[in-house]
C-alpha cells in the first residue's frame, strides 16, 4: 500500500493517508480542527501546521483557522496566518481577521500576517491600506518590508500600481536583501 504522511513522525497530529482516500484528504480536516481547541499549545501548532501543508484542501478550516488568528499563544497566531496564505482563494472570508492581524502585539504575527495577505488572490482595497500604513510606521524592519512587498503584490493584482509589471519579479527574498 502506498502511503503519504503528513506531518513528522514525532508531530502529535501526524497521520497516514491511503492511497485509496488521499483524493478525499477534506476528511482529515475535522480531527486537525479538533486539536485546534486543545489546551496545549504545542498540539495546536502541530494542528495548524498540518493544515498549512494541507493547503487548498483545507478549505474546510478556514473559521477555524480565522478565530485561531486570536490564539493567546504567539505562534499559533502566526502560524494560523500562514495556513490562511497557502489556503488561497478558499480563504477570502480571512481578509478582514488577517488585515486586524497587522495590528497583533507580537511583530511575528504582523509579518505573517502580511505575507498571508500578499498570497492571498483577492485583497480588498482596505488591506491594501492596512498594508502600506504597516510598512511605513512598524517599528520592525522585517514586518515594514514583508508588507510592503505584500501590498505591492496585492496591487499589482488589482492593477492599481505603477509598479505592477515590476512586482512579479521582486521575491520576498530580494526586498530582505535590500532591506537588510
Amino acid at each position: 500500500m502506498l502511503r503519504r504522511e503528513l506531518g513528522s513522525r514525532h508531530s502529535p497530529c501526524a497521520f497516514v493517508v491511503p492511497s485509496s482516500r488521499r483524493r478525499h484528504l477534506s476528511d482529515h480536516v475535522s480531527p486537525l480542527v479538533h486539536r485546534l481547541h486543545h489546551e496545549n499549545a504545542s498540539i495546536r501548532v502541530a494542528a495548524v501546521r498540518e493544515l498549512r501543508e494541507l493547503g487548498g484542501q483545507a478549505a474546510a478550516a478556514v473559521p477555524a483557522l480565522i478565530s485561531a488568528l486570536s490564539d493567546p499563544h504567539w505562534v499559533v497566531a502566526a502560524t494560523a496566518a500562514g495556513a490562511l496564505g497557502r489556503i488561497g482563494a478558499a480563504a477570502a472570508t480571512a481578509v478582514p481577521a488577517l488585515t486586524r492581524a497587522l495590528r497583533h502585539p507580537d511583530y511575528v504575527v504582523r509579518r505573517a500576517a502580511g505575507e498571508a495577505l500578499g498570497n492571498l488572490p483577492e485583497v480588498d482595497g482596505e488591506a491594501i491600506r492596512a498594508l502600506d500604513a504597516v510598512a511605513v510606521s512598524d517599528a520592525i524592519a522585517v514586518v515594514r518590508a514583508e508588507c510592503s512587498w505584500a501590498s505591492d503584490r496585492c496591487k499589482a493584482r488589482r492593477a492599481e500600481s505603477p509598479w505592477a509589471l515590476y512586482a512579479p519579479l521582486v521575491s520576498p527574498g530580494s526586498l530582505r536583501k535590500l532591506f537588510f
